[in-house]
């Protein structure tokens, strides 16, 4: 799964060596890919995946406004359609919005199929 974000200025990390990096990832360290990689592959969203976050303008300033940044959020270890929680936080299987049952209507909104309720995605 990503997410992209635009800023209004460039963003700020707690340490400020990583500031001027155009990739940097945030696990606890190899054993914490291993176990994220572990659970995604068997269709459970990992208790602590990996997250990705780029800032392209780092390398090449033309990808944001003047002073603004943009920023991608990537998590690694996402299964397609999950089956469970390595956390034990959700309830996977009758989330709403859950992206397995969710399926587009003839009128461009979004349907949960899992339940009656609909859910309207920005476009």
């Amino acid at each position: 799964m990503q997410i992209h974000v635009a800023l209004g200025e460039p963003l700020w990390w707690r340490d400020s060596r990583l500031d001027g990096v155009p990739l940097v990832h945030v696990t606890p360290g190899l054993n914490g890919v291993r176990k994220a990689v572990s659970e995604a592959s068997r269709s459970v969203l990992p208790a602590r995946p990996t997250i990705a976050a780029g800032q392209p303008a780092i390398l090449d300033p033309s990808r944001a406004p003047d002073g603004g940044a943009v920023l991608w959020i990537q998590l690694l270890e996402t299964p397609h359609r999950p089956a469970g929680d390595a956390a034990g936080e959700l309830d996977v299987a009758t989330a709403h919005g859950h992206p397995s049952s969710l399926r587009r209507t003839p009128t461009g909104s979004w349907h949960n199929s899992a339940s009656t309720s609909r859910t309207l995605m920005p476009r």
